[in-house]
C-alpha cells in the first residue's frame, strides 16, 4: 500500500504533467501582428443591425492594428460609429 505521502507525490507529478500540456497547447497557436498591419474583424461578438446573426457578415472589414498590448491582445483602429471596445483578443 502507498501511504498518504506517496499518493501526494504521485498527484503532484500528475498536476505538473497537466500544466506542461496546457502550456504547450496554449503557446502553440500564437499569431503575431505588427503595428500597421490590416486584419479582418469577425462579427461573431459584435452587435449588428441585421435581423438575425444568420444574415450578418462573418467578417466586417479590414482594420488597422494601432497598438500591440501583449502577444494576443491588440488595439484596432475602428470606425467612430462603432460602439465597441477597440481592444481585441486574437
Amino acid at each position: 500500500m502507498v501511504g498518504v505521502e506517496g499518493t501526494h507525490k504521485i498527484l503532484q507529478e500528475y498536476i505538473i504533467e497537466a500544466q506542461e500540456k496546457q502550456t504547450n497547447y496554449a503557446s502553440r497557436n500564437v499569431m503575431m501582428f505588427a503595428v500597421g498591419v490590416r486584419v479582418w474583424l469577425l462579427s461573431r461578438n459584435l452587435k449588428t443591425s441585421r435581423p438575425s446573426k444568420r444574415f450578418a457578415y462573418k467578417c466586417t472589414k479590414l482594420y488597422m492594428v494601432t497598438k500591440s498590448i501583449n502577444q494576443k491582445t491588440y488595439k484596432l483602429d475602428l470606425l467612430s460609429t462603432m460602439r465597441n471596445n477597440n481592444i481585441f483578443h486574437m
